[in-house]
């Protein structure tokens, strides 16, 4: 299952130390030499002029500086893999540019920044990194704009066809169309009885009963349950003491790491030693800050984790170092690549002189894995359903160790 906003708020406190100042600067520089031979200079359209494709970026540079720690280098990772693409020849014959929008983590932010990339600097397609995407998703879905990126609510990503998770997509409405993805890793390792902890936003709701009810599908209990804890609550006194009392000896997690380290120390403190499932808070940074705090908890990572230190792993990480060597390797910078990375297959697809219309439609039509980075996504058929195999890692001292170098994949448990 897909997480919701709430997974891509990091551990503010822990990461100031690591955090870079912002990059002020709604344009990347492109390099390469893609620039266009035989017929790409004589291609046209919207987005597409003089031999380039021009690509809109929504992230967010204001609001929730914690949110803002990330996101605000979304267009400098998505010209990286672009400038890769630019200097391979760019997409047949076509350089690539991005150009950014900030939408300040709002929904009406989140409308006029696609408003602008469309209507002002007449983007072709965009690569959405935002907490609400839902504020433009019925603008750009009329609009017949592709889009790629993290798909961070199931409106749009879930319910429009011209909206591709980097990962896959999302489920419509995760309590009817439940899956043993996380709750059958759970029960590899001895979980018979769940406490699972929420927030009060309807996808963490949405989530936690799919959970819930793909638990108890495989024989599994839910003891405790909650969907009441708000952003940054540090008292669970009363949450772990009923979570003690039902006899739980698993918990998922559907909060941000804030919130999840709080509620870590308040289980330690009470003697309990259940197998806990983070279902965010998979950054270096973190655990090199409070690792010992976390260590034995497993983490949910929805991409081959970069300790396998896969090739496709190893071309981001060396795009990053030549082209944003000031942005973080982390989750956030992940998706923004791996968004990016969709976005050129969705171009490749398209045709010689693609068209928005042929880059959805073809898109649609293929099987993407990143070369290896993601699990291969059926896109004539994820749209609406969350993938069913993700990676986990354990925290051992200051690092994330792999579960396997393979997912663990569930199946539907509706």
């Amino acid at each position: 299952m897909r997480r919701g906003w709430f997974g891509v708020v990091l551990l503010a406190v822990a990461l100031a130390a690591a955090a870079c100042g912002s990059s002020g600067s709604s344009k990347a520089s492109s390099t390469g030499s893609g620039s266009g031979s035989g017929g790409a200079g004589s291609c046209s359209g919207p987005g597409i002029s003089n031999g380039t494709i021009t690509v809109g970026v929504i992230q967010q540079t204001t609001g929730n500086p914690t949110v803002v720690l990330d996101f605000q280098y979304a267009i400098n990772t998505v010209q990286a893999r672009f400038n890769v693409q630019n200097n391979q020849g760019g997409v047949h014959g076509l350089k690539l540019t991005a150009v950014a929008a900030d939408d300040g983590g709002t929904t009406t932010g989140n409308l006029a920044a696609a408003r602008q990339l469309v209507e002002q600097d007449h983007v072709f397609g965009i690569v959405e990194m935002s907490i609400e995407p839902g504020g433009s998703g019925s603008y750009l879905k009329q609009s017949g704009v592709p889009v790629t990126g993290w798909a961070t609510a199931s409106d749009p990503y879930a319910l429009d066809n011209n909206f591709f998770g980097a990962t896959g997509s999302i489920d419509a409405n995760p309590a009817k169309t439940p899956n043993t993805s996380l709750v059958g890793f759970l029960k590899t390792k001895g979980v018979t009885n769940l406490a699972l902890f929420g927030g009060t936003d309807p996808g963490s709701i949405s989530v936690s009963q799919g959970t819930a009810a793909a638990a108890r599908a495989i024989g599994m209990k839910v003891g405790y349950q909650t969907n009441s804890i708000n952003f940054g609550q540090s008292d669970f006194t009363a949450d772990v003491a009923r979570m003690r009392s039902a006899g739980a000896n698993g918990v998922v997690t559907e909060l941000d790491p804030t919130t999840n380290l709080a509620l870590v120390k308040a289980i330690q403190q009470a003697g309990l030693h259940p197998v806990i499932l983070l279902t965010t808070g998979y950054d270096q940074r973190l655990i090199s800050a409070v690792g010992p705090l976390v260590a034995g908890d497993y983490f949910l990572v929805q991409f081959a984790p970069f300790e396998l230190n896969l090739p496709a792993f190893q071309k981001f990480k060396s795009a990053m170092a030549q082209y944003a060597p000031k942005v973080p390797i982390s989750e956030v910078s992940a998706y923004s690549w791996l968004s990016a990375d969709l976005f050129i297959k969705g171009l490749e697809a398209a045709g010689s002189c693609p068209t928005r219309a042929g880059f959805i439609q073809n898109l649609r039509r293929t099987t993407y894995d990143a070369g290896g980075f993601v699990y291969p996504i059926d896109e004539s058929k994820s749209l609406g359903h969350s993938g069913l195999c993700n990676w986990f890692v354990q925290a051992q001292g200051k690092a994330f160790v792999p579960v396997s170098s393979q997912p663990y994949c569930g199946k539907p448990a509706s």
